[in-house]
């Protein structure tokens, strides 16, 4: 676990791969390993705020890696390229503690309500679409209820089913990509699998913001990346970090909180998260993250909601790529004290590496997971990750071995014990 700083001034003056918005310099493109100039900075924010959220990434030549942590990772005896030090900062994922004498916050009711929905980054609507298939054979772990049993029925896609469709045209719908979008009763938001899923809350220069996760084991929560790090800043230092995040899950802002309207408490995060191919690279195809939480009454939170489950390399354009969006949508038109489902089919990839579909949550529902299979295997296999500037649609990192394994750090990892990665 590195040693952490406090929150560098944001967004400050991050060197970028690009020289604004909708701009690219020089041609440098925004993915360390696939992007192209033609992906530079078409990132935005979906609605405006003053937390600026930029579609550009570090370049290449900018990544500074500890040599003898890129050595570890690529096991050569000679200090590793620019290349090696990207793909390894891609494949592993990093941990993140606060500082031992921080003090913790405690979460008011008020600030709760108070806490703005963290924009939802938007991608322009260039049209580009590109082919995302499995790299490797598909493996799922089931979802788990508190009790720690699995519903009947539970069962993954073949190899030869993934093997089958890997020809098939990545896109499946024409624009606009079609989903049906509703809330989530509350008596049905307490149950299982849809307990697991609710808001995550954190601080950034002191401000607070909200984003949505799911719990997925042990003592574990999923988000998007770019709910626990700006992307931008070097996670090694402890920079670009988010602070004071706690998870309640099932929440419902219209009751009170503690109470009703947080039934199954109030959960703090013990450490952070985060895939190393989002921080520093910000690529929109690693936007994972998550965090391990403190138990809570002796309890860790898988006992408490139970957990989803996890699929990797399944493919996007089979009968079954059908999945229930789940999430905390507090912009216009949602308010965020409902959870919102958008049940929606694959339609295409929009950038490498990532999947989109149909669905028209907002600033606050970034994290939220895909759940495939729900009600059976309630696999999570994609997080709300970014929208498409005036289309109703939603794109996701495609979920392969390297997502695999910062599920695998996280589900690993305890309370003041950060796993070691296996990848």
């Amino acid at each position: 676990m590195q040693t952490p700083r406090r929150w560098p001034p944001h967004p400050g003056s991050r060197p970028s791969a690009c020289s604004s918005i909708g701009e690219c310099r020089n041609g440098e493109a925004t993915r360390a390993r696939a992007y192209t100039a033609a992906y530079c900075s078409v990132v935005t924010p979906r609605s405006r705020s003053r937390h600026e959220i930029r579609g550009a990434v570090l370049a290449i030549s900018l990544v500074t890696l500890v040599t003898a942590g890129v050595l570890a990772a690529t096991g050569r005896d000679e200090p590793a390229t620019p290349r090696q030090a990207a793909l390894s900062a891609d494949a592993t994922p990093v941990a993140y503690s606060p500082p031992s004498d921080r003090a913790r916050k405690v979460w008011t009711q008020a600030e709760l309500r108070s806490a703005a929905p963290f924009p939802l980054p938007e991608v322009a609507a260039t049209g580009a679409r590109s082919a995302t298939v499995p790299s490797g054979a598909p493996g799922a772990i089931p979802g788990q209820r508190a009790d720690g049993s699995t519903p009947p029925g539970t069962g993954a896609e073949s190899p030869e089913d993934t093997v089958a469709t890997r020809a098939v045209d990545p896109r499946s719908y024409d624009y606009p990509a079609p989903y049906t979008a509703y809330k989530i009763p509350r008596k049905e938001v307490r149950k299982w699998p849809r307990a697991t899923v609710g808001v995550f809350f954190f601080t950034r220069d002191g401000s607070g913001w909200r984003c949505s996760a799911a719990s997925v084991g042990n003592f574990a929560v999923l988000t998007a990346g770019h709910c626990v790090h700006d992307g931008m800043s070097d996670p090694y230092v402890g920079e670009g970090w988010s602070e004071d995040a706690v998870f309640i899950p099932a929440y419902d802002d219209s009751r009170p909180c503690p109470g009703l309207g947080c039934k199954f408490g109030i959960w703090t995060a013990n450490h952070l998260w985060v895939a190393g191919g989002w921080a520093p690279f910000e690529d929109y195809g690693r936007d994972t993250g998550g965090a391990v939480l403190d138990r809570l009454d002796g309890r860790k939170i898988s006992q408490v909601v139970g957990s989803l489950g996890f699929a990797w390399d399944w493919p996007t354009t089979s009968p079954s790529s059908h999945w229930n969006l789940l999430g905390y949508p507090a912009q216009n038109p949602y308010n965020g004290r409902r959870m919102i489902t958008c049940q929606a089919s694959y339609a295409y990839s929009i950038l490498p590496g990532t999947i989109a579909v149909g669905c028209d949550m907002t600033g606050g529902s970034s994290g939220g997971p895909w759940v495939r299979d729900f009600g059976t295997g309630n696999y999570i296999n994609g997080v709300n990750s970014f929208g498409r500037i005036g289309l109703d649609e939603m794109g996701s990192p495609y979920f392969d071995e390297t997502t695999w394994c910062l599920y695998d750090a996280l589900t690993r990892s305890r309370p003041g014990e950060a796993a070691a990665p296996a990848c």
